[in-house]
């Protein structure tokens, strides 16, 4: 049974039994907030408009992001945020993402991860928007 307060459903429902808090405690205020609106993308309310609202507060995490301290990217980091990932939730990336309903909904979490883990990283940032954008078009 949900409990609408402590553990919505919309944050709770799933498929890997990861509940949202879990992966927004450790990030930043706005880019939480961003991963919590991508999360919960059209089971509350309106799509897009969780999609506008995710939009606003990736916007706003890169702005405070000075572009001259952009970190490197690299597969083994890739590796390194992925185990970080499975230590935090106890679920690996594939089983996560999959249980997400579409391409870009998986891949714009993925993408705030990797922000949150290279802090700062403009790069991430600007990914995950761009992902977030071709799902915006999609919902048109």
């Amino acid at each position: 049974m949900s409990d609408p307060v402590n553990h919505p459903l919309h944050y709770v429902g799933h498929p890997s039994g990861v509940e949202c808090l879990t992966v927004v405690r450790p990030m930043s205020f706005c880019l939480g907030n961003a991963v919590k609106y991508v999360w919960r993308a059209g089971m509350k309310g309106d799509l897009r408009e969780d999609l506008m609202k995710a939009r606003y507060y990736l916007v706003d995490a890169a702005q405070g992001v000075d572009p001259g301290s952009e970190p490197a990217f690299t597969a083994a980091q890739r590796v390194a945020a992925a185990s970080d990932f499975l230590a935090l939730t106890g679920v690996g990336w594939n089983r996560f993402f999959a249980g997400f309903d579409g391409l870009w909904q998986g891949s714009v979490i993925e993408w705030c991860w990797y922000a949150h883990h290279w802090r700062p990283s403009r790069r991430c940032l600007r990914v995950a928007d761009a992902h977030l954008d071709r799902w915006i078009g999609v919902a048109r």
